[in-house]
């Protein structure tokens, strides 16, 4: 009905304009965010029961896991990695056993231990990437005056080793280890350890006989797993045939460390136990008048080589054992260059050759020192008797000799 009486058929819809739409947009959303305000506030749609219980059963799998886990480590695994968290936070370092000396029979000695520091790696205790080995050959090459690329691939090369330790730098100056020493902190997985090297004093004399020894091969350390990749081993000689009695047994010292390996404090020790000494039949004295005799005497008869052996005949001990021309030992025992070695492998004399057990010579007839003993004590002979052998037998007729 209008404002006239009349009554209209239909509705008459008014259109807004879009001012108005805006107002009224506007007042909707300040109905809907104000609680309560207005219905036009929009109700959620209920979670689907398959959607709820999905949720539940994943909680639960993964609490499940989350314990078994926990179980598996701190009970099942327990043990083990307890020993691995020991392992990181103690560090059990070897001390060397000093070897046994080497004496003649009248004590003179023939092979001495000096000490010699080296610088020592454990692979799995060093960084596993290339920054941290830079930053480590950084440290190290300042110190020790080596070019830093080569410290570096020095490290890497070891960092890679599946062996428990390697010597990375050995014979470093005194001065040096203690530079070393003081930045452990920021060398970890190295250690610094003093071993003892050999010093042969027999200038060469008896060098084919005591041998030497040097640091442990990959084919020995598979054979004897009782050393260590670091550790030094008779190579020859006498070093070699009596090395369980000349090596000793070594020591072991525990530390506690922090998570960047500084000593905290120290936890146990048990001391090295020396090697055996041992006593040759060697005299010094008569072993070197030995040599120079045939010294002498080759070099008279323009000769290269020869071999002389002086024996006890009441008890048959060898007294002297002298090979001409001879090497030093030393250069074996304190690491030998290329440059000499390939010398002495190509010197026409074969100093490297032992001649006293080695050398192929005719046979001597053992008989004639029987007959001469028989012939002076018949008083046939005296000791100023010469005797001139031509080396043949003359006879002028073989019919009637």
């Amino acid at each position: 009905m209008s404002l006239f009486g009349d009554y209209y058929q239909k509705p008459i819809n008014f259109k807004r304009n879009k001012k108005e739409l805006v107002v009224s947009h506007s007042e909707d959303w300040s109905a809907a965010i104000l609680s309560g305000s207005s219905d036009l506030v929009a109700r959620e749609d209920p979670v689907k029961r398959t959607v709820f219980i999905a949720v539940i059963i994943a909680v639960i799998l993964a609490s499940i896991g989350l314990v078994w886990r926990m179980f598996n480590l701190q009970v099942v695994q327990g043990k083990q990695n307890a020993l691995l968290a020991s392992n990181n936070k103690v560090r059990t370092t070897v001390i060397p056993a000093p070897r046994g000396t080497i004496y003649d029979r009248n004590g003179v000695v023939l092979a001495r231990n000096v000490a010699q520091t080296d610088l020592v790696a454990v692979p799995n205790q060093l960084p596993k990437n290339d920054d941290g080995l830079r930053s480590m050959s950084a440290v190290i090459a300042g110190i020790v005056e080596q070019p830093n690329e080569q410290v570096f691939e020095n490290l890497k090369k070891v960092s890679e080793s599946n062996k428990p330790s390697e010597v990375l730098i050995s014979k470093i100056e005194r001065e040096k280890s203690l530079q070393l020493e003081e930045k452990m902190r920021e060398l970890p997985g190295l250690s610094i350890e003093t071993t003892p090297q050999r010093e042969y004093l027999d200038s060469g004399l008896l060098a084919h006989f005591l041998g030497y020894i040097g640091r442990i091969s990959a084919e020995e350390w598979k054979d004897s797993p009782e050393y260590r990749p670091v550790d030094m081993i008779g190579k020859s000689g006498i070093e070699k045939y009596y090395e369980s009695e000349l090596r000793g047994i070594p020591g072991k010292e525990q530390i506690e460390v922090d998570s960047t390996g500084k000593p905290i404090r120290f936890l146990a020790r048990v001391e090295p136990k020396a090697g055996n000494d041992i006593v040759l039949s060697i005299d010094w004295e008569l072993q070197k008048q030995t040599y120079n005799s045939l010294k002498n005497e080759t070099d008279r008869a323009g000769s290269k080589a020869g071999s002389a052996v002086v024996l006890d005949p009441q008890t048959g001990e060898v007294l002297a054992a002298v090979n001409y021309p001879t090497y030093d030992a030393n250069l074996f025992a304190k690491g030998i260059d290329q440059k000499t070695y390939d010398a002495l492998l190509n010197d026409e004399a074969k100093p490297l050759l032992n001649r006293v057990t080695s050398g192929n010579y005719p046979i001597g007839s053992v008989i004639k020192p029987f007959i001469s003993v028989a012939g002076l004590q018949e008083n046939v002979i005296n000791q100023s008797t010469t005797i001139v052998d031509k080396g043949k037998l003359d006879v002028p007729n073989i019919y009637d000799p």
